[in-house]
């Protein structure tokens, strides 16, 4: 089941989740919805993974060893490649202070766990989607700005 008509190629996102389970049940999901999946378990696992392909959207665990989703998301915000990428943390911290400080840190939504299906896969899909067409009016205005 498709909750938006793709006109083009499937939507690729990236899941940051230091759990098995979680990035399984979330790339089931989303490909059971019509993306294709780009699974990563660590910041650093994911950094490689955008280096050779950039998704139409990012959701992206607040806490995980090692390098946290806020330097993750840090990272892909300096990166002139990935700075335009929708990043939607998922995470089971719901606190005030950290939802701030996400979209403080450039995020673009703050989904938390448990989370209801439905809801998710409309605030992935559009975010996507609004990627998309933001991808395409900057391609545009490249070309109107191109000396005739």
């Amino acid at each position: 089941m498709r909750p938006w008509p793709w006109p083009q190629a499937a939507p690729l996102a990236l899941i940051v989740d230091d759990q098995d389970p979680n990035l399984r049940l979330l790339g089931r999901v989303l490909s059971d919805a019509g993306f294709d999946v780009m699974p990563a378990s660590t910041g650093e696992q994911a950094l490689l993974r955008l280096a050779a392909a950039v998704p139409d959207v990012i959701l992206l665990d607040v806490h995980m060893p090692g390098m946290s989703g806020f330097e993750v998301l840090s990272r892909i915000r300096c990166s002139p490649a990935w700075v335009h990428v929708p990043v939607i943390f998922l995470t089971a911290a719901a606190e005030r202070d950290l939802l701030r400080r996400a979209f403080n840190a450039g995020a673009d939504d703050y989904v938390t766990k448990p989370f209801v299906t439905d809801e998710l896969l409309a605030r992935v899909a559009t975010h996507a989607e609004l990627g998309r067409l933001r991808a395409r009016l900057r391609e545009l205005d490249a070309l109107e700005a191109m000396p005739t």
